[in-house]
């Protein structure tokens, strides 16, 4: 009697050793590194800032020859002229705010993967960008390094997508001419509206469309590696 009390503990202390080996999962699954930024996916679209764009241009030309404010000062057309230009001031302002997301989330995932980001932050990024004299340099290295950190993200990710390396540097070199033309009435005009309603648009939709299809390919396999804990 006393042999058998003394090997119920025995039996139970392998039983619940079996029970964690069943349950613990396998040690060959392979594990994401994580940062703190847990809104590194909030990437958003760039549907609002297109609207905001070729709204607020279509609201003040309507305002500026429709309605006559350019010629015999029209005051109702005065009022979409300013409500124009206020929704063109705030697609910019809502495109520098993609743009950081975007970067956000390459240089997050780009050190998940091992890789390491040509810029350290999202900040230094884009906020390098507003620094006078320093930014004729940083316009190059923000826009110029970004297709090629995020191409290589695709490229460890299995994914055949692309974004045009030319793109990150033909966008500098408008927004640069843009800045030094600005005296020069015609110049800097052409230069200013190719590089916000034609370049500016195309970088960011390309951008941010990328972004969203590595995302989902981190999506997929996330699941995948959830299925294959459970099956096992």
């Amino acid at each position: 009697m006393e042999n058998n009390k003394a090997v119920k503990p025995e039996q139970s202390q392998v039983t619940s050793r079996e029970n964690e080996v069943i349950s613990s999962p396998p040690a060959s699954t392979p594990q994401r590194t994580t940062t703190k930024d847990t809104n590194y996916d909030n990437i958003g679209s760039p549907g609002f800032y297109l609207m905001l764009l070729y709204g607020g241009l279509g609201a003040w030309l309507f305002g500026a020859f429709f309605l006559g404010a350019l010629f015999w000062g029209g005051k109702t057309g005065k009022v979409f002229m300013i409500l124009g230009m206020i929704a063109v001031v705030g697609a910019q302002i809502n495109f520098w705010v993609l743009f950081y997301q975007v970067w956000r989330f390459v240089i997050h995932e780009s050190r998940n993967y091992g890789l390491t980001p040509s810029i350290a932050t999202p900040g230094k990024a884009i906020g390098f960008c507003f620094i006078p004299f320093f930014n004729f340099y940083w316009i190059f290295q923000a826009f110029g390094k970004f297709p090629k950190d995020c191409n290589a993200l695709a490229e460890a990710k299995g994914s055949d997508e692309r974004m045009s390396q030319g793109l990150g540097i033909i966008t500098p070199i408008f927004l640069l001419l843009s800045i030094i033309f600005s005296v020069i009435p015609v110049v800097g005009f052409v230069t200013a509206g190719v590089n916000l309603l034609i370049l500016y648009p195309i970088y960011i939709s390309r951008a941010v469309s990328l972004c969203h299809n590595l995302l989902i390919i981190i999506g997929k396999r996330q699941a995948g590696t959830r299925l294959q804990a459970i099956h096992f």
